[in-house]
């Protein structure tokens, strides 16, 4: 129980001693090797990761957490294929979690697979109209492919969430496509 408070606190560093001592007692808990792997993958400890998050989805193959951080794992690894197939496993498992759908999208952009991407956006926003990040990730979608006003769109809904220098260029960058040059200043 420790464990999961320290994930939840971010104490990424607490959580893996806590969880390791866990498992040395249990070495066959499939939540305490899938949070594990989570803990190492924050602390950039990827090899560890993959080996608890490759244990978790052994002991618990149906466990969409699981299935998510080894996704997370090999994305981090460059493994895309690998990662969008795990996304995919614990999408059958919870269909509309949306931070699932913002993985699978995440990895379907970096593949250059703009449609399914788009679909996984606007699934995860028909899921949590407020996802910050889907909202984010839909809008740079929409501008690279030059929908320059929805992206727009999309990038201010994300704002009244969460407001990051990221999302300020991204609207600075697309104002400056709409050729509002004087609203695209104001953003950087």
């Amino acid at each position: 129980m420790c464990g999961l408070l320290a994930l939840q606190q971010r104490a990424w560093t607490r959580a893996r001693s806590l969880l390791g001592r866990l498992l040395e007692r249990d070495p066959d808990n499939a939540s305490a090797q899938c949070n594990l792997g989570l803990a190492c993958l924050e602390l950039g400890e990827v090899d560890s990761a993959l080996q608890h998050c490759l244990c978790a989805v052994r002991l618990s193959p149906q466990d969409a957490d699981a299935n998510n951080n080894l996704g997370r794992v090999y994305q981090v690894q460059g493994h895309m294929e690998k990662s969008l197939a795990c996304y995919l496993i614990a999408l059958k498992i919870t269909p509309w979690n949306p931070l699932l759908l913002v993985n699978a999208g995440a990895v379907c952009q970096q593949l250059g697979r703009s449609g399914p991407a788009a679909t996984y956006y606007r699934r995860a926003l028909q899921a949590v109209p407020e996802f910050a990040d889907a909202h984010s990730n839909l809008g740079i979608l929409l501008l690279d492919q030059g929908q320059y006003q929805r992206a727009l769109r999309h990038f201010e809904q994300a704002l009244e969430q969460r407001e990051t220098a990221d999302l300020h260029n991204h609207i600075g960058l697309t104002r400056m496509a709409l050729q509002q040059l004087d609203l695209a200043r104001a953003q950087f």
